[in-house]
């Protein structure tokens, strides 16, 4: 294993931890605005706050997705440079 394989791991490893994060951070907000009863205030702001945390879930999926490719990337180019040596 070389420094660019450990780069490259690092770098899968921080996105998918980074897109966790923000998932999670979705998934706690939006279940506050399910269990917190709406104080009677006009609904724009509520649907604009859902629609930020709908937002950061997606990019958290996406960031998700990412890191799962990167991290893929990753192990097939150690594979292979493990089996072509002798």
């Amino acid at each position: 294993m070389n420094a660019a394989d450990r780069r490259r791991d690092k770098f899968a490893l921080g996105v998918l931890g980074v897109g966790i994060f923000l998932y999670g951070a979705a998934f706690l907000g939006m279940h506050t605005m399910a269990v917190v009863p709406i104080v009677p205030v006009p609904g724009h702001p509520a649907v604009a706050h859902f629609t930020r945390l709908w937002l950061m879930s997606q990019a958290g999926l996406a960031l998700i997705g990412v890191g799962g490719v990167a991290m893929a990337w990753s192990f097939g180019r150690f594979h292979a440079r493990r089996h072509e040596a002798p």
